[in-house]
């Protein structure tokens, strides 16, 4: 979410309903953290490594500090 203007429109539109944020890295889902709250999004469960993730490392040639991407890594619950 964070990072793409594309997803406004989505956020606007889950008024009145719970749902799992992704992420590719933990610090990828607190970065969400931000935007979820300024959307005025309740959390449910805090951003946290996810178990069930991607354990195919993602080849990520612009990730800094040589952060490993996975899909699904992290995830997260809110409420609009």
């Amino acid at each position: 979410i964070w990072g793409y203007n594309d997803w406004i429109p989505t956020l606007e539109n889950l008024k009145g309903t719970t749902f799992v944020v992704t992420a590719y890295t933990l610090e990828e889902a607190e970065e969400d953290y931000d935007v979820l709250k300024k959307y005025g999004s309740e959390e449910i469960w805090k951003a946290e490594s996810n178990p069930f993730c991607s354990y195919i490392e993602r080849n990520t040639q612009t990730s800094p500090n040589n952060r490993v991407y996975r899909e699904n890594a992290a995830w997260q619950a809110w409420r609009m």
